[in-house]
Formats: structure tokens, C-alpha cells, sequence
């Protein structure tokens, strides 16, 4: 593959950071294009909840798998061995 090409498979996961300008693209229009284009999964940490959501592709959109908070913990269905503390990723 050329650098310069278009990459034409969908990610096995992607993950999304929350910003107040963003939110409501990120949870509407970017969801349901990933979910059109197959991503499997789609996170979204939320810094200021502090927060973690897994959304699993489902046959009508996505459906909210699990949700992780400080102390929790965030699993992958897509990448089984994707496995962290919460804590890990987000600084409190």
C-alpha cells in the first residue's frame, strides 16, 4: 500500500475524547458513520465526567456495552487481551 492511498477497512476499535465543542458530533454524527462503516467498537472517554463508555456494534447502530469510572475497569470484546484500569488512562 502507497501513502498516499485511501485506507478502504474500518478499524477494529476507535477511540474518541470528549471536548465541550465536539460532544454532540462525536455522539451523534461520528457514531453512526462508524457504526455505517462497521467499527466493531467505539469508545468515549468524557475527561470531565471522568468516564468511559464502550459501545459494541449491534445490527441497528450501537448499543452501550459497559461503562467504566474512576476505579473501574475497560475491556475490549474486539481486542480480548485490551484490558487497563480506568485510573490508567485518565489523570484524576
Amino acid at each position: 500500500m502507497k501513502l498516499d492511498e485511501p485506507i478502504r477497512d474500518a478499524p477494529d476499535l476507535v477511540v474518541e475524547v470528549l471536548s465541550p465543542s465536539t460532544e454532540s458530533t462525536d455522539r451523534g454524527r461520528k457514531l453512526q458513520t462508524f457504526a455505517r462503516f462497521g467499527v466493531p467498537e467505539y469508545w468515549i472517554v468524557d475527561p470531565r465526567a471522568p468516564s468511559v463508555e464502550v459501545h459494541r456494534l449491534a445490527t441497528t447502530g450501537y448499543d452501550l456495552h459497559s461503562k467504566a469510572i474512576l476505579g473501574g475497569t475497560v475491556t475490549s470484546a474486539t481486542l480480548p487481551d485490551l484490558t487497563f484500569q480506568f485510573d490508567d488512562i485518565l489523570p484524576h
